[in-house]
């Protein structure tokens, strides 16, 4: 069930980046952001799939989808951020290690918490 859906995700996410490189100009506000939410939509679903497949060294309980969407939707919410943060000609790797700090830290304080 939630590899169809996650494939369904990745999907429309590259078919959604797909239309906006073909038909859009790159100078336009709401195709640059539409193409970021598109990558976004993209790396969220190949990264909750991995989580979702990837074995576990101690298999404490059975393999739940909840928490691999978690994790996936911090890569997405990165990816974006980073792409948006790159389009804005404020991307440095100062910025970046910040902003892959703050989404370790806050994904360690939710697996922490359960």
């Amino acid at each position: 069930m939630i590899a169809r859906l996650l494939a369904l995700a990745a999907a429309a996410g590259l078919l959604l980046v797909m239309v906006i490189v073909a038909t859009r100009e790159p100078q336009d506000a709401a195709a640059v952001s539409a193409l970021l939410l598109g990558v976004g939509v993209v790396a969220f679903a190949a990264a909750s799939t991995i989580f979702y497949y990837l074995p576990r060294p101690r298999p404490r309980r059975r393999r739940s989808g909840l928490i691999a969407l978690r994790r996936g939707a911090l890569v997405g919410v990165g990816v974006g951020a980073l792409g948006l943060l790159r389009v804005a000609d404020a991307l440095s790797a100062v910025t970046a290690a910040f902003l892959v700090a703050a989404l370790a830290a806050l994904e360690a304080l939710l697996s922490a918490r359960g």
